[in-house]
């Protein structure tokens, strides 16, 4: 009895970098890397549906096992989003997307919409979680 093994060809896409520096031996292959980041997502998808979690999505991860851990991120001493958006310059800024009158509402003490918190993270280099507790922090300790 022949047994095929089962193939399939996909494009990186750019993704060539990134499994290089999962890659958990010097001289391992693409392949093999590849086969265990498919395991790794097959167990997280089928712990998931078991626990009755929702999946984590794509470019998420970090966020989602923040929220399901409980793990409270900590912010640099009393950062505010005025603070870090004064670090940032007119290019930077203007990268996230967010109209510019938005951005300075926030640095005032607006609360960021859901949507605009993920490009603020995006900008600021920070999870969308981390932003979230900045902005309770700021609205805990009614700090401006």
């Amino acid at each position: 009895m022949d047994k095929k093994r089962d193939r399939i060809s996909v494009d990186l896409g750019g993704l060539r970098k990134r499994i290089e520096e999962i890659a958990t031996e010097p001289d391992q292959s693409i392949a093999s890397v590849v086969r265990r980041a498919i395991h790794l997502g097959i167990d997280l998808l089928e712990a998931c549906q078991r626990l009755k979690l929702p999946p984590p999505r794509l470019g998420a991860i970090e966020e989602w096992l923040v929220d399901i851990s409980g793990i409270q991120q900590k912010t640099s001493n009393g950062e505010t989003l005025s603070v870090l958006l004064s670090k940032l310059s007119i290019e930077e800024i203007s990268e996230s997307g967010i109209p510019f009158d938005r951005i300075l509402a926030i640095k005032q003490g607006d609360e960021p919409e859901p949507h605009e918190v993920t490009k603020l993270a995006r900008i600021l280099q920070k999870t969308p979680s981390q932003i979230r507790q900045i902005v309770k922090e700021k609205q805990c300790n009614g700090v401006d």
